[in-house]
C-alpha cells in the first residue's frame, strides 16, 4: 500500500493545561487535567486518513482516497469514548450535520467526486495497554462494525467494513495535550472487507488528534 502520512489541521480550540505525561504504571485510562475522565466528557478530533480498497476500481485497481475530517466524541467512562459524528473539515458544525458526508481527494485508481461517510456510527475506543504501549480498541456500538461507505460520481460504489471477529487495534500517543492515534500496521493486520474488492482488501492509514476543550487530555 502506498504509504501517506497525513498532517493534521487541529479543531479551533485554546489548549491552556500544561502537558500531562502518563506515569510509569499505567491505569489504562484517560486523563482530563490529570484526573480520570468523566463519562459526559466532549472530546473533538480531527486528522487526515488515507482509505484504500486494494481491488476497488471499476477494473479491479486499488483506489486510495485523501479524506480530512474532524468529529464529535464523548466519554462514556475514564477508558472508553464514544465517536458520534464524523464531518467534513472545517465544514459544517457538528451539532448541524445530518449527512456526515467527507469529500476526499482521489489518489489514483478511478472514482470521480469521492465521498466518504461514516459507517454504523457510533464507534466505541476502548483504551489498552498491551506489553509497554497503549493501544486503543475500535469497536462497534450494536452488532454492525465500525467502517465507510464511498460514492463515486453520485453512485454509491463501495462499502468497507472491519471484520466482525476482528480485535483492531489503533495506536495511542501523548502528544503535548492532545492524544494521538494512528492507524498504523497492526490496525492493518486486519484489514476490512470491502463490496468491491473483497475480503481484507480495505485499508485505513493516517492520525487523528483528540482533545478536550480547554483541558489537557492524555492516556496514562
Amino acid at each position: 500500500m502506498k504509504k501517506i502520512r497525513m498532517g493534521v489541521a487541529l479543531f479551533v480550540v485554546l489548549v491552556s493545561s500544561a502537558v500531562v505525561v502518563a506515569p510509569a504504571l499505567a491505569a489504562d485510562e484517560f486523563l482530563v487535567d490529570g484526573v480520570a475522565m468523566k463519562a459526559g466528557t466532549e472530546i473533538r478530533f480531527s486528522g487526515g486518513l488515507l482509505l484504500e480498497d486494494m481491488k476497488g476500481g471499476i477494473f479491479g485497481e486499488a483506489v486510495h482516497l485523501t479524506c480530512s475530517s474532524e468529529g464529535l466524541v464523548f466519554a462514556d467512562s475514564a477508558t472508553e469514548i464514544l465517536i458520534v459524528t464524523v464531518f467534513q473539515s472545517g465544514g459544517t458544525d457538528p451539532a448541524e450535520n445530518t449527512s456526515g458526508t467527507i469529500k476526499c481527494t482521489t489518489n489514483s485508481g478511478i472514482c470521480g467526486e469521492p465521498e466518504v461517510k461514516a459507517l454504523h456510527l457510533p464507534w466505541r475506543v476502548l483504551l489498552k495497554l498491551v506489553g509497554t504501549a497503549f493501544r486503543a480498541e475500535l469497536l462497534g456500538f450494536t452488532i454492525e462494525e465500525p467502517g465507510w461507505n464511498l460514492t463515486c460520481n453520485k453512485m454509491v460504489e463501495d462499502q468497507c467494513v472491519e471484520p466482525s471477529t476482528s480485535s483492531s487495534t489503533v495506536g495511542v500517543e501523548n502528544v503535548e495535550s492532545m492524544v494521538n492515534m494512528d492507524f498504523d500496521s497492526v490496525y492493518n493486520g486486519i484489514a476490512l472487507n470491502c463490496t468491491r474488492g473483497g475480503l481484507k482488501e480495505g485499508l485505513v492509514e493516517g492520525t487523528l488528534l483528540f482533545e478536550a476543550f480547554l483541558k489537557s487530555l492524555a492516556a496514562s
